[in-house]
């Protein structure tokens, strides 16, 4: 097992605490990019299509090479080793992480609890393959031989989030079927869905670690109902219109709600929600975009895989991404951190991303079971450009609170109008701009200041490759991020008060 390094005593951190203190409220930005040249390796870090510029932020070599040394004190080499040979990192639920092993084709021939984990993986993937080109073969009917062209996922946190965000990421490789998510426990959530769709041309996907979690079970129970009130014979619905995603140890509550053992896909204890979207927990993806190009998506991510654990941490895309986060929130105060993806079809990155790292990483207790004495997630916000420069970036370019940000634009888009691209895309470059330079200006008003720092994050083009290189690589800034501040990135104990309570408060009603 990796080291449990407070960050805060190692020699590093009050290096960079001592750099920090020679600045004042601001970090002379533009004056330090004119007066050398050294950042422009970080400027053009690239992974196949896609491009990162970390150049514009709060560094200079003295900094950049601290922060490499913090990365080191804190042991993140053998956490990466650890997390790759499959030790049980995740102390606290006594499990493995290995969502990486869900996305590559070979190796990790790791045995996990008596199971060949490579083995496991490649049966499930066979299955949903065969199960998805029937599908988009037309072979796949609801009751009366309807064919089926509608997929309606109920689940919640990970088992909704990844999911809905590929796949309106992807909506360009969509085969022709019509997919839906339900999240909420709020019955408007289904009504609305159930009034759009047609029940003899629907399946419903049913996604629950456990296939106990409230809402999701609840959700499914209500749709079991909807076709009962319309006279389907309860039977015939739940062998033609549900299938359900869990874990061996969930098989006996999908089987009393209805579900045959054939039906149901499989995923493992060692997968984390908020990374199964590489996992059966993610079939509803390749259910609307087709198997080869969900197989394109994990090799996407299976790139930034090779990558976190092969490259050096002086050109480590997420280590880089990581080491600024922590600068920033640790020694500059930066309580938030905007992600602004200039791309209508990235609109739903932001949720995405908000538990990827406020679950991951919204700790204040060590692996060592004591209170941190420091900062750790920051509050994820944003949204897409350009919306966003009419909403809250008044707060980024004049308001009172330093935000890091970042921007993600798209290079190419074959399914959109050239001259509404250009716009789009000049006016996000438009923002990197006035960010760095500001304005003078004799009104007060019309003063501003720049040396806000940003970062360009630019893909090629719309694939799913390059949004499986996108979300590996946010993926392990998110660990980086919890080794460096000493904590448990894959449990969320957090959230299991409140689901205690309302559980209490059901039974007593």
């Amino acid at each position: 097992m990796f080291p449990k390094v407070n960050p805060i005593t190692t020699k590093s951190w009050n290096n960079l605490k001592e750099i920090r203190e020679s600045y004042g409220q601001t970090f002379p930005l533009k004056a330090t990019l004119e007066a050398t040249n050294w950042n422009q390796r970080l400027a053009q870090l690239e992974l196949q299509d896609c491009t990162f510029d970390f150049s514009k932020n709060y560094l200079n070599e003295k900094i950049f090479q601290e922060l490499l040394a913090l990365a080191e004190e804190c042991g993140l080499n053998a956490a990466m080793s650890a997390l790759k040979a499959g030790e049980k990192i995740n102390e606290t639920e006594n499990r493995a992480v290995l969502h990486t092993a869900l996305r590559a084709k070979s190796g990790y021939n790791i045995e996990l609890e008596g199971e060949d984990i490579r083995k496991a993986i490649d049966i499930q993937l066979s299955r949903i393959e065969e199960y998805c080109n029937a599908l988009h073969a037309k072979n796949v009917k609801g009751i009366g031989g309807a064919q089926i062209d509608t997929i309606v996922n109920i689940g919640i946190g990970g088992s909704d989030l990844g999911p809905a965000f590929v796949n309106e990421a992807l909506r360009d490789y969509n085969k022709g079927i019509q997919t839906y998510y339900v999240n909420n426990i709020d019955g408007d959530c289904l009504a609305d869905v159930l009034h759009k769709v047609c029940p003899s041309k629907t399946l419903f996907v049913v996604v629950s670690k456990t296939f106990t979690t409230t809402e999701t079970i609840t959700n499914a129970q209500s749709a079991k109902q909807w076709f009962h009130e319309q006279g389907y014979l309860e039977e015939e619905v739940l062998a033609k219109h549900f299938i359900a995603v869990t874990t061996e140890n969930g098989l006996p509550a999908v089987e009393e709600f209805g579900i045959h053992a054939a039906q149901t896909y499989f995923f493992w204890e060692w997968v984390s929600g908020r990374f199964s979207l590489w996992s059966a927990a993610g079939i509803s993806i390749p259910l609307a975009i087709g198997f080869e190009n969900y197989r394109a998506l994990l090799d996407g991510a299976h790139v930034a895989d090779t990558h976190f654990f092969e490259e050096k941490f002086d050109t480590n895309i997420p280590v880089i991404d990581a080491l600024l986060t922590v600068w920033y929130i640790n020694f500059w105060q930066c309580q938030t951190q905007a992600i602004l993806p200039y791309s209508s079809r990235l609109k739903k990155l932001v949720d995405y991303l908000q538990q990827s790292f406020m679950e991951s990483n919204g700790k204040s207790v060590d692996r060592n079971n004591e209170h941190v004495a420091y900062a750790t997630a920051p509050i994820i916000f944003g949204g897409e450009g350009t919306n966003s420069q009419h909403s809250f970036f008044q707060l980024l370019h004049q308001g009172t609170l330093l935000i890091p940000t970042q921007f993600i634009a798209i290079s190419e888009r074959a399914h959109s109008s050239p001259v509404h691209h250009t716009i789009l895309n000049q006016n996000c470059y438009a923002q990197l701009q006035a960010l760095l330079e500001g304005q003078d200006h004799s009104h007060p008003q019309r003063f501003y200041a720049g040396d806000k720092p940003s970062t360009l994050i630019q893909l090629k083009q719309l694939t799913p490759t390059s949004i499986g290189i996108l979300l590996g690589l946010y993926e392990h800034r998110v660990f980086a991020e919890g080794v460096i501040w000493n904590i448990f990135s894959f449990d969320q104990w957090g959230v299991e008060l409140g689901k205690k309570l309302a559980k209490e408060k059901l039974m007593t009603n």
